[in-house]
């Protein structure tokens, strides 16, 4: 992601041309923060009436019995529900509920075109990830240039497009602005469905997806709860060195035991360390 910054860019505004602010703390504001739940900051309400949710993610990766399932399955599938206990370590009954309650939610698909021949009694059918029916949002927000893509549950990207990241007179508009860019690409798979958006930006990331970015003059910036607001999804947002290496732990579980420096270096300076997963 943080690649883009090398494409060609254009300036860009919102309804009047106004200069990019120096580096300038903008004043907190006087309302307090709700208090934050570990992990997930509920706010009043998005459209339709139903809570925002706000995650700050924990850069692991779980082991949870249906996180461990739907694992093998993007990284195995089509896999046999015993050889899927075999991989996780789980029971074959574990793993029964958690593929029977992952194909209810349509996460997963059973594939009885590979069920095997001659078999009597009821069929064994090996089980895959579902990747035509839903879809992540992803937003990178550069100082120049912010890219939103869209990914399936392989982690595949379906779409992609890059805008100069706006010039405002504030975080909030230049944030409102990205939603509804966010909001209108999205709108091109009216036949999927959206789960979840990941925001990954330089500075310091709060939890509840607030954000300190020197660079583009942020303070506490409410990242997380405008873009939750604008594209109607629960929202993760976290520092983008240490979302990178996070999606090398989950594209590559093997390295799991191993230990990585990551380090970046551009409009922002950032480290982030992996160590034993």
């Amino acid at each position: 992601m943080t690649a883009t910054v090398d494409q060609p860019i254009r300036t860009a505004t919102l309804s009047s041309p106004v200069r990019r602010p120096a580096a300038r703390p903008i004043p907190r504001r006087s309302t307090p923060r709700p208090t934050p739940v570990p992990g997930l900051e509920p706010r009043s309400a998005r459209r339709g009436g139903r809570p925002i949710q706000i995650a700050t993610p924990r850069l692991e990766l779980s082991d949870k019995p249906a996180a461990l399932v739907l694992r093998t399955a993007r990284l195995s599938g089509p896999i046999f529900r015993d050889d899927a206990a075999e991989a996780t370590g789980l029971s074959i009954s574990t793993v029964n509920r958690q593929v029977g309650a992952l194909l209810k939610a349509g996460l997963l698909r059973e594939r009885a075109d590979l069920a095997p021949a001659g078999a009597i009694g009821r069929p064994r059918l090996p089980f895959e990830i579902n990747v035509t029916d839903f879809l992540t949002l992803g937003i990178h927000i550069g100082y120049k240039v912010t890219s939103i893509t869209t990914h399936d549950l392989l982690h595949r990207v379906v779409g992609a497009i890059q805008i100069p990241t706006p010039i405002a007179e504030t975080s909030e508009q230049t944030l409102t602005a990205i939603g509804d860019s966010a909001r209108r690409f999205i709108g091109r798979w009216s036949n999927r469905r959206v789960l979840w958006a990941g925001v990954a930006i330089g500075g310091r990331v709060a939890e509840g997806g607030f954000v300190d970015h020197p660079r583009l003059g942020w303070t506490d910036a409410p990242v997380g709860n405008i873009i939750a607001e604008a594209v109607g999804l629960p929202v993760s947002v976290a520092s983008h060195v240490e979302a990178m290496a996070a999606a090398e732990l989950v594209v590559n579980p093997s390295d799991k035991r191993s230990s990585f420096l990551y380090f970046y270096a551009r409009e922002m300076v950032g480290i982030a360390f992996s160590v034993d997963g």
